[in-house]
């Protein structure tokens, strides 16, 4: 038995290490939640301990999951996410285009074990956030560029979790995550030149970079007095290493880090089988040049003059321009027999997109604020279980303004999303 968990360890780890993971623009760059118990619920469980990736929520989680592992599978589905260009760009770049590559795997994989006096450990392997776009026409075609436009970015976090119990039974854990990211970049050649670019040749078109860097995460679980739970957890930021390839893409030389979070949330028996979870969660976009800097700080060539401190890949340079966000999940979880269970969630959140910062939202359609969720668990023999969930995020538009320096006019970027996941979960 010990000897076939190895085989598939290795199996899931490989089969993960090779998959294009990605979780992308759901609340902003990050996921709506995470597992399917948790996404089942609109993304609350910040006071739940229900499956290894209730660990990726809350550290403290990993004293209550049990003996487990549980191997999962999604398909990620963003439909629909395009813009439109109008109003008489001075620079001829009126358009209007819908992105490709619309289907995405995401695997999960994760082992908890319990030891003495309420102590445990977990490992764990999951795609936490990204971002994708691929135009099928080059963005300044206008300018004779050809190919396809678009962002790539995933990030991976292998985390190492180790939690224990106070004497009055308050739960903490600590994850230490190895956090690794992948980005491209293709078609930005209107931003590749020496009037945009500290580094220009170091903006576009040079394949797929690398970077790595070490988080922390922390946590806390307790118990209420009507048999409830509250939790909270936090995310410090996590410093990554510049992406090389595209140093002159973002600020400080091709710095990207991940954003801090922060969650506290509550969950509440209100019968014998049913359980209602309400989650606050903060994302700290703000916190990170690369996604927060204002796109408007750029003074280029036209109208001119050029200021070449506020160019693209400066320190502190250009970024996106998004705003930190907050967001509301609520979620019920119904046990209508000893063998099955239901759940129904809702998310509603903040788009960080603003209007007056929204010249670089056709590459990062972050459009997205309200999502609806439904899944389930059926327990099998073995004391196995499968649970699956299917999450809708209704399709959102919004407007802004396009930059005087890249011609001007008003861009328009539009989304909509499904996601599907089955997770099988061995108990031992």
């Amino acid at each position: 038995m010990i000897g076939n968990k190895k085989i598939l360890f290795k199996i899931v780890i490989a089969v993960i290490a090779s998959a294009p993971i990605l979780a992308l623009a759901t609340n902003g760059m990050n996921p709506e939640g995470t597992g399917p118990k948790n996404r089942g619920m609109g993304g609350a469980g910040v006071a739940m301990a229900t499956e290894t990736q209730s660990i990726i929520i809350n550290p403290a989680a990993v004293t209550g999951v049990g003996n487990r592992q549980d191997i999962a599978f999604g398909l990620f589905s963003p439909k629909e996410r395009g813009f439109t260009i109008s109003g008489g760009n001075a620079f001829g770049l009126d358009q209007s285009q819908i992105s490709d590559s619309n289907v995405f795997p995401i695997p999960f994989y994760g082992y908890s074990r319990q030891l003495d006096d309420g102590a445990a450990w977990a490992f764990t392997v999951s795609g936490v956030g990204g971002m994708n776009t691929d135009y099928p026409v080059n963005f300044s075609a206008a300018f004779g560029d050809t190919g396809p436009t678009g962002l790539d970015l995933a990030q991976l976090f292998l985390g190492g979790t180790y939690g224990a119990k106070f004497s009055n039974g308050l739960a903490w854990g600590v994850t230490v995550s190895l956090a690794y990211a992948r980005f491209s970049a293709e078609g930005l050649d209107l931003f590749d030149n020496a009037g945009t670019s500290e580094s220009p040749g170091s903006v576009t078109n040079n394949g797929t970079d690398s970077s790595t860097g070490i988080g922390l995460k922390v946590g806390l679980l307790g118990q209420l007095d009507n048999g409830g739970s509250w939790g909270v957890s936090y995310l410090f930021k996590t410093e990554m290493s510049e992406f090389d390839k595209y140093k002159g893409l973002f600020p400080d030389q091709g710095e990207l880090d991940i954003a801090p979070t922060f969650t506290v949330g509550v969950a509440l028996p209100i019968a014998n089988n049913i359980t209602l979870a309400l989650d606050y969660h903060f994302i700290d976009y703000e916190a990170v040049a690369a996604i927060s800097n204002a796109t408007s700080i750029f003074v280029g060539p036209f109208p001119g003059p050029a200021d070449p401190s506020t160019f693209f890949g400066t320190s502190d340079g250009p970024g996106f321009g998004w705003q930190s966000i907050s967001v509301v999940k609520a979620g019920i979880s119904v046990e209508t027999s000893p063998t099955m269970t239901w759940r129904g969630g809702i998310n509603i959140g903040e788009s960080p997109l603003t209007a007056n910062e929204f010249s670089t939202a056709f590459l990062v359609p972050a459009t997205i604020e309200k999502h609806l969720t439904v899944g389930f668990t059926k327990k099998l023999k073995n004391n196995n279980e499968l649970t699956g969930v299917f999450v809708h995020s209704f399709e959102e538009c919004q407007s802004g303004d396009f930059s005087g320096s890249f011609g001007g006019g008003t861009l328009e970027a539009c989304m909509e999303q499904n996601f599907i996941e089955v997770s099988y979960g061995m108990l031992f």
